[in-house]
């Protein structure tokens, strides 16, 4: 049985932190980091930090939530590739995020593994 709700989206289209609604109602977040004039689409863009809050963790949300925030990126930052990174024992989010594409580099960031996605050209947007 699939759960439906209203449209998941991040919000707004500016720059650093945006919300990620369910429908009208908050649900968690994520934070960019500004654009960088000096770096090639190869570099890629990170996704700093992604969090959905506990009441709607388990119900597929983020993972829509993570689409959405990676779509954003490659429509509006037409890189090659996005990063994250995970703190080791958050199991749950290790597993999300292989599942949705990225791969662990074997670099740790501030006690955090490091993950890369490549994403495809039909969904980087033309230069």
């Amino acid at each position: 049985m699939s759960t439906r709700w209203p449209e998941i989206y991040v919000w707004p289209a500016g720059e650093a932190a945006r919300l990620i609604y369910r429908g009208e109602e908050p649900v968690g977040f994520v934070l960019f980091p500004p654009r960088s004039s000096r770096k090639s689409p190869a570099d890629g863009h990170c996704i700093v930090r992604f969090m959905i809050d506990h009441r709607f963790q388990g119900q597929g949300i983020g993972r829509h939530g993570l689409r959405a925030a990676v779509d954003w990126i490659a429509r509006e930052r037409g890189v090659d590739r996005v990063r994250l990174s995970v703190v080791p024992e958050n199991t749950p989010a290790r597993s999300l995020y292989r599942s949705e594409g990225f791969t662990e580099t074997g670099e740790i960031d501030h006690g955090e593994i490091v993950m890369v996605k490549t994403l495809s050209r039909s969904v980087v947007p033309d230069q």
